[in-house]
């Protein structure tokens, strides 16, 4: 009958809508994915508007290539500079909320993409990829 079509056509709808949800969080879980679609358009971004510097951007690509770092991973991006100075770095980095010690260590480091510096690159590049739903009013 009619209301039984009507109801197996919102199931499909549904569970539809379901699948498409579920194949973005499939590929958000894919750090290759995300890393390269997502993060790294993040820092791009926000380097290109000026929310972060270029050392900042450099600093956080490293940390998008590899997730813990520490003082000795950035170090040659500061060619004959002491080591407090790129302790420095790092401290000011985290002030900002852009590094994030990494849990259960003491010198070792994550990069932290809800910061304000780049929380609007995240939602702008998320929108690019068609990772958000837009809401027409």
């Amino acid at each position: 009958t009619g209301d039984r079509k009507a109801l197996l056509e919102w199931c499909v709808y549904v569970l539809d809508g379901l699948r498409v949800e579920i194949e973005k969080i499939d590929k958000l879980l894919d750090y290759e994915f995300a890393s390269q679609e997502i993060l790294i358009p993040v820092i791009n971004d926000a380097l290109n508007f000026k929310r972060i510097t270029p050392l900042e951007a450099d600093v956080l690509r490293i940390a998008v290539k590899n997730p813990i770092i520490s003082a000795k991973d950035i170090k040659p991006l500061f060619s004959g500079q002491l080591a407090a100075h790129v302790s420095r770095e790092i401290k000011k980095m985290r002030d900002r909320g852009l590094l994030d010690k990494a849990p259960g260590t003491d010198r070792k480091y994550i990069a932290v993409f809800d910061s304000k510096p780049l929380f609007q690159s995240v939602f702008k590049i998320l929108e690019e990829k068609n990772f958000t739903s837009s809401v027409d009013h």
